[in-house]
């Protein structure tokens, strides 16, 4: 909504709390049959009209643009553009435009319930399908992921970490290298290993 940034910024300078909280736009939010399956279970469908008064119009990249640059002007600290994968055209513009500034990525309900049904009929494997879409919204210029997939990531990477150490671990072994030798040889193999698990873009490095 216009305005919004600024009134909050606004309100929390008058209360002394202008450099001491962030405050986080829904910068580029578009009005998309993606929020459907969170509606339905929070009850919140409108009861009459819709929200297309003040979210954009799926097609407005300029319309984007335009929110994302007022927002920045009125001191939004963290950007954002929901839902997320439909609109990775807009992520990177954002971002080109505002390097700066964190910029947020939320894959909304639609987008969770479309993959998980895809995998339950056995179109396509869930780990592979969520990773490869994160991943998508990294290589964009996303630096945070919001996502109901969340546990299950952690968990995949965990799980992943673990397999690598073991495996690390029975290398080490085969190699007959001394048991003294394997905990200063396994942290550094393993940390080898968790960077082709960890989306990485640009410069970004798990070593700074």
């Amino acid at each position: 909504m216009d305005g919004r940034i600024g009134a909050i910024k606004k309100a929390l300078m008058n209360s002394g709390f202008g450099n001491k909280v962030s405050v986080m736009s829904y910068s580029a939010k578009f009005a998309s049959c993606f929020y459907g399956p969170f509606r339905d279970a929070a009850k919140s469908t409108p009861t009459f009209g819709d929200r297309k008064c003040y979210q954009l119009p799926p097609g407005a990249i300029g319309l984007a643009e335009r929110a994302a640059d007022r927002d920045v002007a009125e001191g939004a600290d963290f950007l954002m553009v929901k839902p997320g994968l439909a609109y990775l055209d807009v992520v990177r513009l954002i971002k080109q435009k505002h390097p700066t500034h964190p910029l947020a990525i939320y894959q909304v309900s639609g987008e969770y319930a479309m993959l998980y049904h895809a995998a339950q009929a056995g179109a396509l494997d869930l780990k592979e399908a969520v990773m490869e879409t994160l991943q998508s919204m990294r290589r964009a210029g996303v630096d945070i992921l919001i996502s109901y997939y969340t546990p299950h990531v952690l968990q995949w990477l965990r799980d992943d970490a673990m397999a690598a150490a073991v495996q690390l671990i029975s290398i080490n072994t085969n190699r007959g290298e001394s048991p003294d030798d394997r905990p200063r040889l396994v942290p550094g193999r393993l940390l080898h290993a968790v960077k082709f698990l960890v989306p990485q873009t640009g410069g970004d490095s798990l070593d700074s």
